[in-house]
């Protein structure tokens, strides 16, 4: 950093009548608050002393308040962290960094280096993946955890009833497919789950006012509490699960492994929620491993790979009928299809943030069902878990796939823009195909269901295909799916926000954005929102801003405020922005972190 000569200060300092030291680019008052630096050459706009100037002022302030909540809370982790026996923070749940590799299909299964992952270790001790836990310590057993007094309790029913409804808004299974009584059972199962979900619902009740006045500050600070005291809980649990994984192995014990995995995966999601820095790429490698480690040792019958027989050793359905009627998965089976599809999604949207291909893309095939033929049982459809159908959701991760692969090339000197053009061309058929089958699939009524024998299942609900619901999905994709060509454009053609194809696939997005109408569905978008916001002109900024505005107080409440911040300094920096070399990945790691906007 070097210190401007002759120069005032920057606008935020002159904005907060505040003294600055005019270090460029970002100025010591500003970064340590860790708000935007506006330092231009030219004053801006908003300086106007009137109501533009009163409105950054109010937003300034609220940075501030956000900042340093946000430091408040990291604070709350490293301080939990170095607790944990002699692990070292740094190394909490690392399984091993797994590179991303070339997939293609020729790749014989059983020849992924996942069975390198776990390694002998002394008598003593157990490893998976670079962590080494010492034995010989008593430790809790790994049965139900019990709820210790009322207030858990309450707060576990406020996770079922409300948090997790609003974190997964798109996600109904309907009660022939068991709803969602598999969460309570894990949540009674999976100590590490359980702390994770009660930590949830604290930082939920910490952050939105459900309670108005001065109310709302008592109870803030009394779930705080519970918020330190169950996270704390929450890490040493997954840490024990860990090490009992670990001893007894990933191929000897699925149930276990599945549990870890998924406290991991809730783990993470909390992490993302709450805002803690890049801690998420540790937890989300950790996560990957293991499932990589499960599906080889548990995913492999005599027929070709598929979930189909990994969920079959989690054990039978836990109710028997005659199709057409669909039977309830268990508890373990639906939640690990549940947190099955949550690591896929996290691991497409983390490729564009890191800049290398998906590492579950080899998995495709057996997990994910073909959108033309969605009847199948077992493979997942990602709408029914996050609103945005797979093939939109897998398109992004092309892109990414593209993105990385230019980049390798362009190192390497090998870069043809035919190549590129060509490569970038089968992924926007594909949007346009699939944006066709959209418009086609809105037109249509929906065909008759078959008979099931009961009546009145679509007044009770017992379906999971409420008109409103479907219609959410179909707008959810078409959103990412603009949102997923405006990367593509930028992938192949660089930062040119004037473009007149960005500038189209832009408005068309932003005019989806504005038709939602529910805030809890608004949250589930910070990627695309993001993405189309950091190329929005200055006409289109104040509508992103309106956006989140429009959501209260849930925007702290998971990554739009952090999507919103990233889109802010891409607007007040253009000028200093190389067209040439900056990109989305760019973009998302503009703060100082690379992100992860889910």
């Amino acid at each position: 950093m070097t210190k401007s000569k002759g120069s005032p200060g920057c606008w935020t300092c002159r904005l907060r009548r505040k003294k600055c030291d005019a270090m460029v680019p970002v100025c010591g008052s500003c970064g340590s608050l860790e708000i935007n630096c506006h330092y231009d050459h030219g004053k801006p706009d908003w300086m106007d002393n009137g109501e533009r100037q009163q409105e950054m002022a109010r937003r300034v302030k609220a940075d501030i308040k956000h900042s340093a909540n946000r430091r408040r809370r990291r604070r709350l982790i490293q301080s939990i962290a170095q607790d944990i026996g002699n692990v070292e923070p740094s190394t909490l749940f690392q399984l091993g960094q797994v590179a991303p590799s070339s997939i293609t299909a020729s790749v014989p299964f059983h020849t992924s280096p996942l069975r390198n992952i776990v390694s002998d270790a002394p008598a003593n001790s157990t490893e998976l993946g670079g962590v080494v836990i010492r034995n010989g310590h008593d430790t809790q057993s790994l049965s139900s955890p019990l709820l210790q007094n009322e207030l858990q309790l309450s707060l576990v029913m406020a996770y079922l009833d409300y948090v997790f409804p609003l974190l997964f808004p798109f996600y109904r299974p309907s009660i022939l497919e068991g709803g969602r009584s598999w969460l309570l059972v894990l949540l009674m199962k999976n100590k590490g789950l359980c702390h994770t979900a009660i930590s949830l619902v604290s930082y939920f009740l910490s952050v939105v006012p459900v309670i108005p006045g001065p109310a709302h500050q008592t109870c803030s600070s009394k779930t705080w509490e519970e918020l330190q005291k169950q996270t704390d809980l929450a890490i040493k649990t997954v840490q024990f699960d860990l090490e009992s994984v670990n001893h007894r192995g990933v191929h000897n014990d699925l149930h276990d492994s599945a549990y870890l995995m998924e406290s991991i995966v809730q783990l993470l999601g909390f992490e993302v929620i709450i805002n803690l820095t890049e801690n998420w790429q540790m937890h989300l490698d950790a996560a990957l491993v293991l499932f990589k480690q499960i599906f080889q040792y548990h995913g492999i019958a005599k027929s070709p790979p598929n979930i189909s027989a990994l969920l079959s050793k989690m054990g039978h359905k836990a109710y028997v009928a005659r199709p057409p009627i669909p039977t309830p998965w268990n508890a373990d089976q639906a939640a690990f299809r549940f947190f099955t599809a949550l690591l896929l999604v996290e691991d497409i949207i983390s490729s564009t943030s890191l800049e290398c291909p998906p590492r579950l893309r080899e998995y495709y095939p057996y997990l994910l069902a073909n959108d033309l033929d969605p009847d199948q049982e077992a493979p997942l459809q990602l709408e029914h878990f996050i609103g945005c159908q797979s093939w939109a959701m897998l398109l992004v991760g092309e892109i990414a796939t593209l993105d990385a692969w230019k980049k390798d090339m362009k190192k390497g000197d090998k870069l043809f823009m035919s190549q590129l053009v060509q490569r970038a061309g089968m992924i926007e058929r594909g949007l346009d195909e699939g944006l066709a089958r959209l418009d086609v699939s809105n037109s249509q009524q929906p065909g008759p269901k078959p008979s099931l024998g009961i009546d009145m299942l679509a007044a009770y609900k017992l379906h999971n295909n409420e008109p409103r619901v479907q219609d959410g999905c179909i707008s959810l994709t078409r959103i990412w799916a603009h949102a997923a060509r405006t990367y593509l454009l930028v992938v192949v053609s660089g930062w040119q926000p004037a473009n007149v194809e960005v500038r189209s696939s832009v408005a068309r997005t932003i005019e989806l954005l504005k038709a939602l109408c529910s805030p809890e569905w608004l949250r589930t978008l910070a990627w695309p929102f993001c993405v189309t916001g950091c190329l929005a002109n200055e006409e289109q900024q104040l509508v992103f801003r309106e956006i989140v505005s429009s959501m209260g107080a849930l925007q702290t409440f998971g990554t739009m405020r952090e999507a919103l911040n990233i889109m802010e300094y891409i607007w007040n920096h253009q000028v200093q922005i190389d067209a040439g070399t900056w990109d989305i990945a760019a973009s998302l790691r503009s703060l100082g972190r690379r992100v992860l906007l889910i």
